[in-house]
């Protein structure tokens, strides 16, 4: 497969260069026919033999003609090997691990992951806190989950029956092992981390999801 698309090419490049030295020789032709007809010629014209011409000509081609004898032909060549034998053995373009990292991030890509609001990222997630994986990341669909799940702002933990979530009066939800923590520390009192409102932690409502 390899060695008949090489073949193909170079075919096309040959005949590519016949086309070209054909249309350059009826047009040197074609100019001597009418340098021996008779008629009126402007100094310019005068000027102009056969020989000048065909050096013309013959600068002209090798300049349109530089292209397909560049170094970035190997270049191309190379991709073409590679497209080919891949394609002969049955491998991927890209490395396997390309596509198992693609598959990772989007089983956890969500909305937030994307927002330009920085408090909406999640601390345990690894799209929201790498660069790298949120590049990556831009170009592949969102994770689709048939169940939610609530995680804490503050303690990144998952929020269920054994650390329910708690609503503050604001509206804002936290888990209940992270107010409880920071009551314990201030005198039974929260501070909420987006507002900066401070609470009576018995003033905090448990939450109940249907």
């Amino acid at each position: 497969i390899v060695v008949e698309k090489l073949k193909k090419n170079l075919r096309n490049t040959q005949r590519l260069i016949e086309k070209d030295f054909s249309v350059a020789q009826s047009f040197l032709d074609t100019q001597k026919q009418r340098k021996h007809t008779p008629k009126e010629s402007s100094p310019e014209d005068m000027d102009i033999d056969s020989d000048n011409l065909q050096d013309l000509l013959t600068h002209l081609y090798s300049l349109k003609q530089k292209t397909l004898y560049s170094k970035n032909r190997w270049k191309d060549l190379v991709t073409m090997f590679r497209s080919a034998a891949y394609t002969l053995v049955g491998l991927p373009s890209n490395p396997l691990i390309y596509t198992l990292i693609e598959t990772g991030i989007s089983s956890l890509k969500t909305h937030a992951c994307t927002s330009d609001n920085i408090e909406d990222y999640n601390k345990n997630c690894p799209i929201c806190n790498s660069k790298a994986l949120k590049i990556l990341s831009k170009d592949l669909p969102y994770s689709y989950h048939t169940i939610s799940h609530l995680i804490c702002r503050i303690s990144g933990a998952k929020m269920d029956d054994n650390n329910p979530p708690m609503c503050l009066p604001n509206g804002y939800v936290y888990s209940y092992s992270a107010l409880k923590a920071m009551a314990d520390q201030n005198q039974n009192i929260v501070v909420c981390p987006r507002t900066g409102d401070s609470f009576a932690f018995a003033d905090c409502k448990k939450l109940y999801i249907v």
